[in-house]
């Protein structure tokens, strides 16, 4: 939905040649944007699995076609991928979201599922930011129900094997 909400190219075949100085800046302008894309990563095991999931997601991102970002914010509960999400809502980053599902119950008792349903409930904002989701969960249930509910709100999602 987001790829296809910021680029037809058959609109963009007929604006480069109808106004071809124009289309250079368009062009830049869309990179300018592109390139600001933050990925937020929920995972509670820091050193054992998100050196996997970020180089996982680094090359599904240049499959995509997309700027590599510099950063990726690795979050470790729900709570904070929430707190962050709401941090960027006024932003001008659009977003790439990895999801874990099982978190520490040490740490928190809400899940990745906790963020769907977020994602679920606010989709008339978050659809035009959120590029793409990775759902990098070892849990295939839980894979499934997330993959499922994110794909028919509209949300791009693909299975990360880490």
């Amino acid at each position: 939905m987001f790829l296809h909400s910021i680029i037809d190219e058959n609109i963009v075949k007929q604006f480069a040649a109808n106004y071809p100085d124009d289309a250079k800046k368009v062009i830049q302008y869309i990179e300018k944007q592109l390139s600001k894309v933050e990925i937020l990563i929920l995972e509670d095991r820091l050193e054992q699995r998100a050196t996997k999931v970020k180089t996982g997601i680094q090359k599904a991102v240049q499959y995509l076609g997309l700027p590599l970002p510099t950063q990726f914010k690795i979050l470790q509960t729900p709570e904070l991928m929430l707190e962050e999400l709401e941090s960027v809502r006024n932003s001008e980053s659009f977003i790439i979201l990895s999801l874990d599902h099982d978190i520490n119950s040490e740490l928190t008792s809400k899940t990745g599922m906790d963020i769907v349903k977020y994602l679920q409930e606010n989709s008339e904002y978050w659809l035009n930011r959120i590029i793409c989701i990775f759902i990098h969960s070892l849990n295939p249930p839980a894979v499934e129900l997330m993959t499922k509910t994110l794909d028919k709100t509209g949300y791009l999602v693909f299975r990360l094997v880490s």
